[in-house]
C-alpha cells in the first residue's frame, strides 16, 4: 500500500514537470498533465505487479515498481502531448 501512494506522487511530479517544461499556462492545463501523469503512474506501477508477479501481491518490488509508474506516467502525458500540439 505504501508504494501506491509513491505511485501518484512520481506520477504527478511527471506531469508537472511537462507542463513545466512545455510552458504550459494557468491551472487547467497544469493540472491536465498532472493528472494524466498520475493516471499513468498508477497504471505503470500496478501493470509491474501483474506483470512481473502475476498479481497484486505485496505491489511487487519497490524499485521495479517505481520506475514502472515513471515510465507509465511519461508514455501517458507525452501521448497527450503530441495529440495537444495538434490542436494549437
Amino acid at each position: 500500500m505504501f508504494l501506491f501512494f509513491f505511485w501518484i506522487i512520481f506520477g504527478g511530479l511527471v506531469g508537472w514537470t511537462v507542463g513545466i517544461v512545455r510552458g504550459a499556462r494557468g491551472l487547467n492545463p497544469t493540472s491536465a498533465y498532472v493528472g494524466l501523469g498520475i493516471v499513468g503512474g498508477l497504471l505503470g506501477g500496478y501493470g509491474s505487479t501483474w506483470l512481473l508477479e502475476g498479481g497484486p501481491s505485496g505491489y511487487g518490488n519497490d524499485l521495479t515498481s517505481m520506475m514502472f509508474a515513471i515510465v507509465g506516467s511519461v508514455i501517458i502525458v507525452i501521448i497527450l502531448a503530441t495529440t495537444d500540439r495538434g490542436r494549437s
